[in-house]
């Protein structure tokens, strides 16, 4: 217990020591963000206790060129044996790719998570984990329009540079309810050679994630809130209220502070093929030149039909 307990302090004190003064977010974002929560939080992998695959497309602001494409694939698995389903604790491991296109910049990133969970009492599990990897960075700088001919910056710029990455994560839940905190791009990595420009780097990224689910006779209300920060920024929030029927059908509403308002729809098929769809609805000064987003999301996995693990909480992520 004393060593769950140290690690749970180290998880946090490396958080609180890494609010360093940020400038901007520059990650992507997902509106269905519980669908996609291994990108947030590496705590989460091995969840479920089986194998999941998953992949998704969303295609932001249509109309504009240049504006965010962001597509990925991951994977989560336990370690464990079938016959320790209900063992007190479990190793995660989990993968993920994303290629993001945004004007003419392109970001692909692929790291690889691990998670520890244990049980700290008969319905509740904590979990933290740790992920790392590589990002590639680059520049078309063919394709930038320029306002004149010769620009030091531009012409100065390296096409592609390959740049490491980390983060870390805790993650709490029981059956109906969960918290996650964690960060991204912590070694602040710097883009100068990129971009000629003493402004250009990555910033470390808090996420805290949190839901509960509420039960009614037919329906279930479920929300889910995301606030992310990035130090001197402006934290955004996404609320997701998701109503959920009978373990099949989920479908709600998400509203992302100054930005957009979504629909969202989820369906369950046979316990393990996931279908999740988003569509925004663009608020802010953006609207003026191309509005909406599509989000998809699949997955797969194949655990055994209702059957629960020391971590699991299907409907949340």
């Amino acid at each position: 217990m004393r060593k769950h307990i140290y690690n749970i302090v180290v998880v946090f004190i490396i958080g609180l020591l890494s609010n360093y003064p940020i400038k901007a977010q520059q990650e992507a974002q997902f509106s269905n963000f519980v669908a996609n929560a291994v990108f947030y939080n590496p705590a989460v992998v091995g969840g479920k206790d089986c194998l999941e695959l998953k992949s998704g497309y969303r295609n932001q602001w249509i109309g504009i060129e240049g504006a965010p494409r962001s597509t990925f694939l991951s994977f989560s698995t336990s370690l464990i044996n079938p016959s320790q389903l209900f063992s007190s604790s479990h190793i995660g491991l989990g993968g993920y790719f994303q290629d993001e296109s945004f004007g003419s910049f392109k970001k692909t990133t692929f790291n690889l998570s691990y998670s520890y969970s244990f049980m700290i009492s008969p319905k509740l599990t904590f979990a933290y984990g740790v992920h790392a990897g590589i990002q590639q960075l680059g520049i078309d700088a063919g394709s930038v329009q320029l306002f004149q001919r010769n620009d030091p910056i531009i012409d100065g710029s390296r096409k592609v540079l390959l740049i490491p990455d980390g983060g870390i994560g805790c993650f709490l839940e029981n059956d109906d309810w969960y918290v996650g905190y964690s960060l991204k791009n912590m070694i602040m990595n710097n883009w100068q050679n990129l971009i000629l420009s003493e402004n250009s780097q990555l910033n470390i990224h808090h996420f805290l994630m949190s839901g509960k689910r509420f039960y009614g006779k037919k329906l279930n209300f479920v929300p889910n809130l995301l606030i992310k920060h990035a130090g001197r920024s402006i934290p955004a929030a996404d609320i997701n209220l998701n109503f959920e029927y009978k373990n099949l059908l989920n479908f709600g509403v998400s509203y992302r502070n100054f930005d957009a308002v979504s629909a969202l729809f989820h369906l369950n098929i046979l316990d393990h093929v996931n279908l999740y769809y988003a569509y925004d609805i663009t608020t802010s000064n953006i609207q003026k030149m191309g509005s909406n987003t599509h989000e998809f999301i699949i997955s797969y996995r194949n655990c055994p039909n209702r059957v629960k693990g020391p971590s699991s909480c299907p409907l949340f992520y």
